[in-house]
């Protein structure tokens, strides 16, 4: 059961004030207004709520492909957003077969047609004329990605639809809860939808600002995905075939996985080796971060700040590298030569590699998994020689 309550603003004098819902008829109701609220301020939407690898949202434009607003994810998942106002009676039956086409339509797009489009966005689309590797690099360069691996991840979750589908309106009609519902009870489709309610109040003490609260009316529905057959004899016919109640439970979709990626990837021997290294590496304070095709390894800033450091990152075949972690701890005032030595460091301990880039933070080659597995000890001594060197660090700057 929903239930809904007016917020109130407390003054620095202890003053409580009452703010004063938006009529639905005002322009703050529009669904051109919702649509621009939700491009210049992705982060009102609570994406995390529906899953981890969907946020946090990078805006790639409104009206592309006729979606609403179309953001990605740093690691290469889309959220398809619908913006809908209420008012109109066909809104219901209609906004979740309209979703649900753009995300199939989606689903046939290959990385390239992907970055088009998004170049095609209404104007000034956020990525320009650029690639969308450079504007999402540029908008989280904390992330590390390899060009080709981002490729890769992006190109995955398209052929797989694996998408958040979000219906964003003014009110969520109780229809349309219930439609969701039978939704979630009989899997169709490998995407995971969200409905969203979006809350807007007037401050009356500060004239024309507004107070947006935003609450997830319905929370994921993870289904399975169909069949699609699209057909042309003078119009297009698109037909869903449905799999058996049988196969559903067993073909249910799931967010990715650690545990997933490695089985999915790695040999029992192999896995033993990186899961022996992804232990050690938490008990030391790092956690790991899941893309398609790579795990990272990070350190969260031991100062507090929202940069990640990235220690090192295995690729789908269990291959280890390097990169990005001697400008990272620059930008948090750490001097960027502990990042060298550790390289230098890996480096050192397998024949033919050696440290690569003008900042020295990559590797002339990935380390093999059989290079790996036979020198397991050595690689973690140095890799808790370098996490305790970057908290030092950092305590001796805060310190001062």
């Amino acid at each position: 059961m929903r239930r809904r309550a007016t917020p109130c603003r407390i003054t620095s004098s202890g003053e409580y004030l009452r703010l004063q819902p938006a009529s639905r008829q005002s322009r703050e109701y529009a669904e051109d207004s919702l649509q621009r609220l939700i491009s210049n301020c992705p982060d009102i939407l609570p994406v995390k709520e529906f899953g981890e690898q969907f946020g946090p949202l990078i805006n790639l434009g409104r009206e592309i492909d006729c979606i609403d607003n179309l953001f990605i994810s740093p690691s290469g998942y889309l959220t398809i957003v619908e913006t809908k106002l209420w008012r109109n009676p066909q809104a219901t039956r209609e906004v979740v077969a309209q979703i649900l086409q753009y995300a199939v339509n989606a689903s046939s797009w290959s990385y390239e047609q992907l970055e088009a489009k998004c170049r095609s966005a209404l104007a000034p689309a956020p990525i320009g004329g650029g690639s969308l590797f450079d504007y999402v690099s540029a908008t989280h360069p904390d992330q590390g990605w390899v060009e080709a691996d981002f490729i890769d991840s992006v190109a995955t979750s398209l052929r797989h639809g694996r998408f958040l589908l979000l219906v964003v309106g003014d009110g969520i009609r109780r229809g349309l809860e219930h439609l969701l519902g039978a939704l979630h009870a009989h899997p169709r489709l490998q995407f995971t939808f969200g409905l969203v309610e979006l809350q807007i109040f007037r401050d009356t003490q500060e004239p024309g600002s507004t107070i947006v609260v935003p609450s997830v009316v319905a929370n994921s529905v993870e289904i399975t995905r169909a069949v699609v057959h699209v057909e042309t004899s003078g119009e297009a016919n698109v037909r869903v075939e449905l799999p058996s109640p049988d196969s559903e439970s067993q073909s249910r979709a799931r967010p990715p996985s650690e545990q997933a990626f490695l089985t999915e990837h790695l040999k029992p021997s192999a896995r033993e080796t990186v899961q022996k290294i992804l232990e050690a590496s938490r008990e030391l304070g790092a956690f790991v971060e899941l893309g398609s095709s790579s795990l990272s390894v990070k350190l969260r800033d031991p100062r507090g700040s929202k940069q990640k450091l990235t220690l090192f990152g295995f690729t789908k075949s269990g291959d280890l590298y390097t990169g990005w972690l001697p400008g990272q701890l620059r930008s948090i005032g750490i001097s960027p030569s502990i990042a060298v030595e550790w390289v230098d460091s890996v480096a050192s301990l397998f024949p033919g590699v050696q440290p690569k880039g003008g900042d020295g933070s990559s590797l002339s080659r990935d380390v093999f998994l059989s290079e790996l597995e036979e020198r397991v000890d050595e690689f973690l001594s140095t890799l808790r020689l370098t996490v305790q060197r970057i908290i030092t660090a950092a305590d001796a700057i805060d310190a001062l």
